[in-house]
């Protein structure tokens, strides 16, 4: 069942990742929308906490203490107070249009193809096992989970594996311009560490819980806190500062260095308004994901110190130790999103790099001069599949690296390992910001020695590393060989760097990179803009832009060409050139106009390059636009002549091989189409004219055509700004067939929903006239069946009255046939039993019972019941009671009716052997009331049905009773919300438990105070010293049934009681104007025929009565009085209780009876004297 969830889970989680993404990347983006705004950005950071983070930092924590902390530590010093570098790195990055960290080195050093290969292929070699170790800690944490289904740990993970591929081909290869904001990758990564942050906090939060509830267990021995709890782990030895200060300096620079960071931080931000805002949102998000981690550890050192688990798996370990399995499901989803977003990120990054820098150009080198310069400009598609590709290699890679990764090798140990190689990029990329002088050759230089030493002093520590961090000696020659490695890459890059000389290339992107320009054009924008002539801004504009765009800028200008020039024209002329050079070169452009300086060299190869660039970048969005539009289109210039078109218009018309080419006129193409019947009835000369004149007139147009063959397009022509037309032609075949279709099946859905509306009409009227049949056959059953009842009960009443006196008679004269007046006692019993279960049953299914929930000790309960049946056992049985001094919330007479139905039950089917009846506590506020038999017990078949009323297991048949103990036991507890359970095993016995609410100490306290005094009239134990007591009480008893009346009469005399009846209101008036009893016994439901006309019963007839006597004699002692029924009304105890009246219910039993008449009696002897 477990596993089930897991997969379900994992399943919805995947398909919910797969919703967003989709939304994000229908979604049109700028700073405003969703997907583009800020909080996005800065949570999308958190992919930098990968499932090391969330797991093996935990392990780090527990096992070295505070040493966890620079993994986190060097991002937050970095944001904090490295902010302008990050800053600077932004703005390069979209000035230079660039899309990875290899595109960001190769562009700094020269443009040269092999810095990005080699940046390429050390980004591979350190991602790929860290791609890996995701995969690692995802088959951990499901061998933890699942560790009896072996069977889904060799898929599970290789099945999660396939899903992130799916993902990444669907999401990471959609769009070839990688520089274009990926919203749905964004709200997806930022989705996900949304789940990690709350799921490590959620563990945190239960372990402070945790760690609160065995504080109050221990804290009496103030020792065992001081000594094992608050020591933080690793405190006794110290902080090893060179390993901190390492760690902290490597996670500074993964920010530039790992491919998934670079581009979540500098590629896909949107402003440099989002980096501003990331600057507080990301190291919050930071700090809390270290305090969790904190928690967690000591939590985990100090909770799981008996378990054998990994300190890697305190997170997750600590819920499944404490029965949380749902918390430890979402903390798996939690670790499942720390993995996978790294997976998905730096996938999509190094397709792109393995593509653009490495398997492209050995494409173009091949193709280009075997197809020419149209053929091999067009290279989307094969651009495509190159991604989609690479990002099934590195997974595979990735997967087979899995498969034989060493089991010894820890978490954290093989990401330091990961962070040491990329770190080498560190003095290249900040070499490359900070000083102009560095070049590629000391870029190499720099990164061969860095990775030599590297190779050499930390792979020994690689092949030997633990499950955990790396600690003691081993860490420390980590951190030294790692500053080693560094310091001989930066002498690297200043050596190399000297001595070659730099070419032309390198000097221009050099000064590109390090100049203050980088920064901002801050001076420029506060200078003031006056001195800029009109002649000579627009002397520079008309080499770059268009004449519309020319014209909008200047428009409302006047002034000749000494004019200067408003700041808002100035900051608009920006603007349109930044879109074709560039924004840095729009404003080195235009501060040279204000200076009067002439431009370097580095400059005019800066400027002309970037507008090659931004002009081949427009070509080839406007391409691959245009030729992967649904919609055919061409273009016609202001001569009337095709310049244009895209591959789905020559799909559509397929007009003959050399026909449609750049210059044709257009209307050869109207000729031919009108030749092959495409536009219409008609000579053809006439129809060309039409659409020649339709051209003419400058005006858009829109119309639908249908052609012979069914094909249906419509067609939208508009006018361009310097004369031609731009058409489009949409093929709504479909859309117009599926709109007739429509139509016609909206007039069939109308007339058979008017149908199926009459028909279920018809059948909801039938259905409701058979509900109110079935609820007045419900309501007159259960009428019939309590009504049936009570008559029952009058003559058992009866007769059950007559046995009991006969039993005191003969067991006084020992009469010889005792055995059979018992006998028919004891049968009556059954049967009153019987016909209350009855009873019981229809006034379940009327809902006439109202529980009243009370607070009472369980201990009188369970000692009444154990009395009453000691005496039922059979020879050879014995009831052990096992007493129990708790309180319980539950109403009284309900629940003591479930447990005698239970102990009855044990009763009849244990033959031989013992029943035991006890209570164990469950948790700290609930108690399980416990009956346990050594019977015959329940077969597995029979256990759903013996609840079930009438129901017998066949081989009991033969036993008393019709089946209604165990059904009127589970409806009962269901009407308190008392769980009742059975485990049973046939020959072996059973166990019956009724689980109930405990009351507190306190609530104890305040309810013994209003304990009942009446329980002893409950108890049903039979009077035996004092049924020999002569009584001498005057009794007038009521009852419209004279059957009952002479039982009573009967039983009353033996008593030497003074008895006189009545059973009409009239007479029992007569009566009591005559003679004053000393009790009046008197029943509730009264046929009195003389008052035919009044609504009489018991209790108005009793107050009536004593009215009476109070005004015949004000000093006599007040009378007595108890209300006998056999009416199925809660409320009459409760309505004779306020009156100051007794109760009993028929039939009534002797030994009850006599109870309460020497309690009148000793009462009336009280009150004489």
């Amino acid at each position: 069942m477990f596993a089930a969830l897991l997969i379900l889970m994992v399943a919805g989680y995947l398909w919910l990742l797969f919703t967003i993404a989709r939304r994000g990347d229908d979604t049109h983006f700028d700073n405003r929308t969703r997907f583009g705004h800020p909080l996005v950005f800065s949570l999308a950071l958190g992919v930098y906490c990968t499932s090391w983070t969330f797991y093996g930092l935990v392990g780090t924590a527990a096992t070295e203490g505070l040493s966890f902390l620079p993994i986190l530590l060097g991002p937050v010093l970095l944001f904090v107070f490295g902010f302008r570098l990050l800053r600077r790195t932004l703005k390069i990055t979209k000035r230079e249009n660039i899309r990875s960290l290899a595109d960001f080195l190769a562009s700094r050093y020269g443009k040269r193809q092999g810095v990005a290969t080699l940046t390429t292929l050390i980004l591979l070699l350190a991602t790929v096992p860290y791609i890996a170790l995701q995969l690692k800690a995802v088959s951990a944490t499901l061998a933890f989970l699942l560790p009896e289904h072996s069977l889904l740990l060799k898929n599970g993970t290789f099945l999660i594996m396939l899903s992130m591929m799916a993902f990444t081909l669907v999401f990471g290869t959609r769009r070839l311009d990688v520089t274009s904001y990926h919203g749905g990758l964004m709200g997806t990564i930022a989705f996900e560490s949304v789940v990690k942050l709350v799921a490590l906090m959620s563990v945190a939060v239960f372990a402070v819980a945790l760690l609160n509830a065995e504080l109050i267990d221990v804290s009496k021995d103030s020792n065992v806190l001081e000594g094992s709890l608050f020591a933080v782990p690793g405190r006794e030895e110290g902080v090893n500062w060179l390993n901190f200060l390492t760690q902290t300096l490597l996670s500074a620079c993964a920010v530039f260095c790992l491919p998934r960071m670079f581009h979540v931080t500098f590629v896909e931000c949107l402003s440099e308004n989002h980096l501003r805002i990331a600057r507080i949102i990301f190291p919050l998000f930071l700090l809390l994901i270290g305090l969790a981690v904190l928690v967690i550890a000591i939590a985990g050192d100090w909770l799981l110190q008996d378990v054998n688990v990994a300190a890697d798996l305190f997170v997750i370990a600590l819920p499944m130790r404490y029965d949380s399995p749902g918390l430890a499901l979402f903390v798996f989803l939690g670790g499942f999103s720390a993995a996978t977003a790294m997976i998905i990120v730096s996938t999509i990054t190094l397709s792109q790099m393995l593509s653009n820098d490495v398997i492209l150009p050995l494409y173009l080198r091949g193709v280009a001069d075997r197809n020419g310069l149209r053929e091999g400009s067009k290279v989307s598609s094969p651009l495509v599949i190159m991604r989609r590709a690479t990002i099934v290699g590195v997974l595979l890679l990735a997967w087979v690296f899995h498969l034989t990764f060493p089991d010894t090798a820890g978490l954290t140990s093989l990401g330091l390992l990961a962070f040491a190689v990329v770190v080498q990029l560190a003095p290249a990329i900040l070499g490359g910001l900070l000083w102009q002088g560095a070049n590629a050759y000391g870029m190499y230089a720099g990164l061969a020695a860095g990775l030599s030493i590297l190779g050499y002093t930390l792979a020994p520590l690689a092949i030997g590393a633990g499950t955990g961090a790396a600690g003691g000696s081993a860490g420390e020659a980590f951190s030294l060989s790692t500053l080693l490695a560094l310091s001989a890459n930066v002498t690297g890059l200043i050596v190399g760097s000297m001595l070659f000389r730099p070419k032309l290339i390198d000097r221009v992107q050099a000064r590109s990179f390090t100049s203050s320009e980088a920064d901002g054009g801050r001076a420029l924008a506060q200078a003031g803009a006056s001195d800029i002539l009109h002649g000579d801004l627009s002397g520079l504009l008309r080499q770059f832009l268009d004449a519309g765009t020319f014209r909008r800028i200047f428009a409302g200008q006047t002034g000749g060409a000494e004019a200067r020039l408003s700041s808002d024209i100035i900051d608009h002329a920006k603007h349109a050139l930044s879109g074709v050079v560039g924004v840095a070169s729009a404003q080195r452009l235009v501060e040279d106009l204000r200076s009067e300086t002439a431009v370097g060299i580095e400059d005019v190869v800066s400027i002309f390059e970037q507008t090659s660039k931004a002009l081949q970048f427009n070509q080839e969005i406007l391409s691959a636009s245009f030729d992967n539009m649904s919609s055919a289109i061409s273009v016609v210039n202001a001569e009337l002549q095709v310049v244009a078109w895209n591959r789905r218009y020559e799909e559509m018309f397929s007009y003959p091989k050399g026909m449609l080419r750049v210059g044709v006129p257009v209307a050869e193409l109207f000729r031919y189409n009108a030749e092959q019947d495409l536009l219409g009835e008609g000579p053809v000369d006439q129809l060309v004219h039409k659409r020649l004149k339709l051209l003419q007139e400058n005006r858009p147009y829109k119309f639908v055509r249908h052609y012979p063959l069914g094909t249906v397009l419509e067609i939208e022509g508009r006018p361009l700004p310097n004369g031609g037309y731009v058409t489009s032609y949409d093929d709504v075949t479909a859309l117009v067939q599926v709109q007739t279709a429509l139509e016609k099946a909206n007039v069939e859905l109308e007339r058979r929903v008017a149908e199926r509306t009459a028909t279920i009409q018809h059948i909801n009227d039938e259905l409701m006239k058979a509900k109110g049949e079935a609820e007045l056959a419900n309501r007159s059953k259960s009428k019939f069946l309590a009504l049936a009842t009570h008559d029952l009960l009058q003559p058992i009443n009866a007769a059950s009255l007559y046995a009991g006196s006969l039993l005191d008679i003969s067991a006084g004269e020992n009469r010889r046939d005792l055995s059979e007046i018992r006998k028919i006692h004891g049968a009556l019993q059954s049967a009153e039993g019987i016909i209350n279960s009855l009873l019981e049953v229809a006034r379940l299914d009327t809902g006439s019972l109202k529980p009243e929930i009370s607070d009472f000790p369980i201990d009188d309960l369970l000692r009444a019941i154990v009395d009453e049946f000691t005496v039922q056992l059979k020879p050879g049985c014995t009831l052990r009671y096992h007493p129990c001094r708790t309180w319980v919330r539950s109403d009284p007479i309900y629940l003591r009716r479930i447990i005698q139905n239970l102990v009855s039950n044990a009763v009849k089917y244990t033959s031989a052997g013992r029943i035991v009846l006890g209570c164990r506590r469950r948790g700290r506020d609930r108690l399980e009331v416990q009956v346990i038999d050594s019977g015959s017990g329940i077969g597995l078949a029979d256990q759903a049905k013996i609840f079930d009323e009438f129901y017998r297991q066949p081989m009991h048949r033969n036993l008393e009773g019709i089946g209604l103990g165990l059904p009127v036991a589970t409806r009962f507890s269901q009407l308190l919300q008392h769980p009742l359970r059975l485990r049973s095993e046939s020959g072996k016995g059973s166990l019956f438990a009724i689980e109930l609410p405990r009351v507190s100490e306190a609530d104890v306290a305040a309810a013994v105070a209003s304990d009942n005094a009446n329980d002893s009239l409950d108890s049903g134990s039979p009077a035996s010293a004092s049924a020999s007591r002569s009584l001498g009480l005057r009794v007038l008893c009521v009852d419209d049934e004279q059957q009952n009346l002479d039982a009573l009469k009967s039983l009353l005399r033996r008593w030497n009681c003074e008895v006189s009846m009545a059973t009409t209101s009239s007479q029992a008036r007569a009566l009591a104007g005559h003679s004053r009893p000393d009790v009046l016994l008197i029943d509730y439901q009264l046929q009195d025929v003389d008052q035919a006309s009044e609504q009489h019963n018991g209790l108005v007839l009793a107050e009536s009565l004593l009215a009476i006597w109070d005004k015949g004699s004000q000093a006599s002692a007040p009378v007595m009085v108890c209300l006998i029924t056999g009416a199925a009304d809660d409320n009459l105890p409760r309505m004779a209780s306020v009156r100051g009246f007794d109760f009993l219910k028929k039939p009534v039993k002797p030994a009850k009876l006599r109870a309460l008449m020497d309690q009148y009696q000793r009462r009336a002897g009280r009150e004489q004297q």
